[in-house]
């Protein structure tokens, strides 16, 4: 039995007594070398018990329970998070603040939920940090800031926003000011793992308790076997228990060997990591001293500089105190020479202020005061010249007070004028006015004639003759001051009679009424012949109405429209008087044809009394009722019915059966009369209703007869139709061809609906003439025919209708359909477009060619433009991963209007690259954002023009584009999107013209919504007839040289076309 390490095991003393060890030198090789494989597990303490370690010089002592993890071991790296661990700032225009945050900045921890970023240089001694604050504070002081401390007073720069991250852009500078757009965030890469400290070291199993420090060349103590245990050991025929024993504690000692080499290899990593860590802790101890070196130079400098800077400014305090000293006795001398000026000009002023309002005087005089005024101008001129009171401004005065002098003699001889003027206007307004009340007291003496005439037959004498001995009584008691009241009374039109003081008019005979009559319409004729010449007369005078308005002649032409109305009462009145004269001749004309019809009557009744006793028999009374019959239907003889008018009769017949009223008579004859008018009506409206009622039938068949042919066949065609564009919207998923296909079967069924609807429309509009020619309109009228054709007429026109509206609907369903087919087709058309220039871009780039070169070497000739299957060929050469057929919609779409090839303006246009911005942003004249060279600003929307490849300047990608404008530059790549076409919405309806003018063909109406391609801008002049006459005579050349902005374009159909002031009418997508 042998021992590998020659370790005791427990119970061997007791059985091997006497034996000693000897301790077998310790191989450090041999350590490290097992040292570097991997570390057992542990086995349960109790099976080490015993074991002990000897060092050559000194013994070991057994292992310390587990301790604490080094104090000076490296902390747990932070959990990741979302948002960029470095960031760039860039840009502010504001200097000082630009000097602060401009750098680069790491993130340090967190504040309110969100990131915090320190600046890894620091700013006169300040850290600088990028931190959010929430609305504890107030809603106002929430968002993103910069200061030296997070929470602190002091800040830089303010964003409002709410992000998780630092925002790019938006930041006002300082804080309170407006927004800066060069003030930019954007991440920067992170550092590699060289640039921070060293990984975290390993964390040592949890079975293991941490060993304490290991001293070098310990060697365990190793007892030998004693030298009989090979040869004095049992025979194999019978195994001693010892061996057992020796076995299982050498493979205790090899574990526990094992065991003390892992933790042996442990401890050497911990004393490693230590170093190392020791070694971080020291670097970064001579780096904060350095740092503190720095900073306390630099606050020494900056001492040293406040020192040079106060001195300058002790010093240059003391210059100013001199030169404010200096200038103080300056002005003091200039005070006092200002203080004569001032007085002499007061004076000066003063005696030109009295002059001039002299003058003013003299300018306002009238012809009577102005020669006293003139007068006392001169006198005031000579005083003031002879003392020279005026100064330099004497001149000036004598030149305005001969201006005022002349201005006011013209002013007197144009009131003089002016007078005169209106003394001549007054002469012809007053003419004017007699004239007029001549012709009006013309006019209303006709009609006093007239009133004295219908006087002579009314009541009122008597009423006249007292009213007119009470006016004497008055005017005996008047005073002499009451006189010019009595003559305006006088000439004051008289009272006519009223309305019913007229209804009595009444006179002896016929022949009188007519009398009076004849005089009426004579004298009202000279009234309206009066009334005329009046109403002639101030319409010719007209003018002198409108020439005298704005002067005091005027005032007498004011009564003008009082005498008129004068006449118009005297015109009322004579046709009122006339008015009563024809009534009562009219009623004396019924009285006189009253008489007549009545002593008709009584002859009429004396003939037919053959006994002449006064009273008509039975037979006389029926004779006389026949006749009577007879004279009211104007025929000589009438058939009635004898016994119906004996009935009749019977109300007239006395009880002794003779007649003796032939009123009561006439009275029966006329109902008589009335019940066989009554019986004919009857049986004129039964054969009218049996008329009716049969064209009602045959109308009712023509109607049935039209529905169940026409009606019936175009009910079948509607209802295909539904059936046909129901589906449609469910079949948006299928490819574009098929799309289409199903659109034009659609269309196709649709127009043959259509037709046979217009058929049946027209049908129904032929079908009542048909019925109105066929009808005699003698028997019927229209309006009876109307009636009867309005209620299947309605009911047709609502069918009718119905089928539009059904027919309507289908085309819009298949518009709508047709609409996403097409859209789908652009879709990927666009899509095949923009692979097609990816394809085209990298194979003219793998070829170093440009786009002229590409173009020349797909065409057949350099001379000619492209075909289609050049086009193809070169597609396929570029590799285009878009099939045949898309490629070729491509060469469709980018072909101009009327030609079949490809020209080399197409063709480079078709690889122009377009962004389209989204996020403003500036566009500066160099790659680099200094803060001042922003050129204009982006806005959202704005579609913009590659000129050359992206360019990483100060780790931010930058584009060099060309915007709608013309104008050229820089933009950051992060605020764009690379797009295919730049594509433009129509705002409002407009028209798509043929050339470059307003007056040119329309090609096509383009609607709200429709989409196009914006080729090309230019501006051009506008002739507009109503501007050019509205600033003609203000401003001709302005007018003329208007021009207005024209956008040529490229609609979704493949028209080409002008689109007048396209500026305000496209609208980027």
């Amino acid at each position: 039995m042998s021992f590998a390490y020659g370790v005791q095991y427990p119970g061997y003393a007791q059985a091997y007594p006497g034996i000693s060890y000897a301790p077998v030198a310790y191989q450090p090789q041999q350590v490290q070398a097992q040292a570097a494989q991997p570390a057992q597990p542990a086995q349960p303490a109790q099976a080490y018990q015993g074991f002990s370690y000897a060092p050559a010089a000194t013994q070991v002592a057994p292992a310390a329970a587990p301790a604490a993890a080094p104090a000076a071991a490296p902390a747990a790296a932070p959990a990741e998070s979302s948002g960029a661990w470095r960031l760039v700032v860039s840009g502010c225009r504001h200097e000082t603040v630009a000097q602060i945050v401009r750098g680069h900045f790491n993130r340090e921890g967190e504040n309110h939920g969100h990131p915090v970023f320190k600046k890894e240089s620091q700013w006169n001694g300040l850290d600088v940090m990028i931190y959010f604050w929430d609305e504890r504070d107030g809603p106002s002081f929430s968002g993103w800031w910069f200061g030296p401390k997070v929470g602190g007073d002091q800040v830089w720069a303010y964003q409002p926003d709410k992000e998780p991250d630092p925002p790019a852009s938006g930041w006002r500078v300082p804080y309170d000011g407006p927004v800066d757009n060069t003030f930019i965030l954007y991440p920067a890469p992170a550092p590699g793992p060289g640039a921070g400290a060293g990984p975290a070291p390993a964390p040592a199993p949890a079975a293991y308790p941490t060993p304490a420090p290991v001293v070098p060349n310990v060697v365990p103590t190793v007892i030998p076997p004693p030298s009989w245990a090979n040869s004095a050991g049992p025979s194999p025929s019978a195994p001693s228990p010892w061996d057992a024993q020796a076995q299982q504690a050498q493979q205790q000692a090899q574990q526990a060997l094992q065991a003390q080499q892992a933790l042996l290899a442990q401890q050497a990593q911990q004393q490693q990591r230590e170093r190392e860590q020791r070694e971080q802790r020291e670097r970064e101890m001579r780096e904060r001293e350095q740092r503190e070196r720095e900073r306390r130079e630099r606050e020494r400098q900056q001492m040293e500089e406040r020192r040079k800077v106060e001195a300058r400014k002790a010093e240059e305090l003391k210059r100013r105190e001199a030169e404010v000293a200096k200038k103080r006795e300056l002005e003091k001398a200039a005070q006092e020479k200002a203080q004569q000026e001032l007085e002499k000009r007061r004076l000066e002023q003063r005696s030109v202020l009295a002059i001039r309002r002299q003058i003013q005087k003299v300018r306002l005089a009238t012809p009577e005061t102005l020669d006293d005024l003139e007068k006392e101008l001169r006198d005031m001129l000579q005083a003031a010249a002879s003392d020279g009171s005026l100064g330099s401004q004497a001149e000036t005065v004598a030149e305005e007070a001969a201006c005022g002098l002349d201005s006011a003699k013209k002013r007197c001889e144009s009131l003089k004028e002016l007078k005169r003027k209106q003394n001549e206007d007054e002469a012809k307004a007053k003419a004017f006015l007699s004239e007029l009340m001549r012709r009006l007291d013309n006019a209303e003496g006709a009609v006093k004639d007239l009133h004295s005439i219908l006087a002579e037959h009314l009541d009122t004498k008597k009423e006249g003759a007292e009213a007119a001995d009470d006016k004497k009584e008055d005017k005996k008691d008047d005073t002499k001051d009451d006189k010019k009241d009595d003559k305006k009374e006088a000439s004051e039109p008289f009272s006519p009679f009223p309305a019913a003081v007229l209804a009595e008019l009444q006179v002896e005979s016929l022949g009188k009424a007519m009398e009076l009559s004849q005089s009426a319409k004579t004298a009202a004729r000279k009234v309206e012949e009066a009334a005329l010449e009046c109403g002639t007369f101030a319409s010719a005078n007209s003018k002198l109405k409108e020439e005298l308005k704005d002067s005091e002649a005027a005032e007498p032409l004011r009564q003008v429209p009082v005498i008129l109305r004068r006449l118009q009462a005297a015109q009322k009145t004579s046709e009122a008087y006339v008015q009563a004269t024809l009534t009562c001749e009219k009623d004396m004309r019924r009285r006189e044809a009253s008489k007549r019809e009545s002593s008709r009557r009584s002859a009429l009744f004396r003939d037919f009394d053959k006994d002449a006793d006064g009273r008509l028999s039975q037979t006389e009374a029926t004779a006389l009722a026949k006749k009577l019959l007879a004279e009211a239907q104007k025929v000589k003889e009438t058939k009635v019915n004898e016994e119906a008018l004996q009935r009749f009769l019977r109300g007239a017949v006395e009880e002794d059966g003779k007649v003796e009223s032939f009123a009561l008579l006439a009275s029966c004859v006329g109902a008589f009369r009335e019940m066989e008018r009554d019986g004919r009506r009857r049986l004129t409206r039964e054969a009218r209703q049996k008329l009716l009622a049969s064209l009602q039938s045959k109308w009712r068949r023509r109607v049935q007869d039209l529905e169940g042919s026409t009606g019936s066949d175009l009910e079948a065609t509607l209802k295909e139709v539904e059936s046909a564009v129901a589906p449609l919207l469910t079949e948006t998923s299928s490819p574009p061809e098929q799309m289409q296909t199903r659109a034009e079967e659609c269309e196709a069924m649709i127009q043959k609906a259509q037709q046979k609807a217009e058929d049946f429309q027209k049908k129904v509009q032929q079908l009542p003439v048909a019925f109105l020619k066929e009808v005699n309109s003698k028997q019927v009228q229209t309006s009876e025919l109307d009636e009867i054709m309005a209620q299947h007429q309605k009911r047709l026109a609502l069918r009718a209708g119905r089928t539009g509206q059904r027919l309507e609907r289908a085309k819009r369903l298949t518009e709508l359909f047709r609409a996403k087919a097409n859209r789908k087709e652009n879709d990927s058309i666009e899509k095949a477009l923009g692979q097609l220039q990816e394809a085209l871009r990298a194979y003219a780039k793998s070829q170093d060619w440009s786009p002229e070169q590409l173009f020349r070497s797909g065409s057949e000739d350099s001379e000619t433009d492209m075909t289609e299957s050049a086009f193809l060929d070169l597609c396929a050469k570029a590799t285009s991963p878009c099939s045949q057929e898309l490629a070729s919609k491509v060469f469709q779409r980018a072909l101009p209007e009327d030609v079949e090839d490809l020209p080399l303006s197409a063709f480079q246009r078709l690889l122009k690259v377009f962004y389209k911005v989204t996020q403003e942003t500036p566009m500066t004249e160099e790659a680099e954002v200094t803060g001042e060279n922003a050129k204009v600003q982006l806005k959202v929307g704005q579609f913009l023009e590659a000129l050359s490849d992206p360019k990483e300047v100060s780790e931010v990608q930058r584009l060099r584009c060309k915007a709608r404008d013309g104008s050229e530059g820089w933009a950051t790549l992060s605020h764009l999107r690379p797009v295919v076409l730049p594509a433009y919405a129509i705002g409002r309806r407009c028209v798509l013209l043929e050339k470059k003018d307003v007056k040119s063909e329309t090609k096509e109406v383009l609607l709200q919504g429709d989409v196009v391609e914006l080729l090309e801008e230019s501006q051009a002049d506008v002739e507009a007839d109503e501007a050019e006459e509205a600033d003609e005579a203000k401003e001709p050349k302005e007018a003329k040289e208007a021009k207005e902005l024209f956008g040529f374009v490229q609609t979704r159909s493949g028209k080409y076309g002008w689109i007048f002031n396209c500026d305000q009418v496209l609208q980027p997508l």
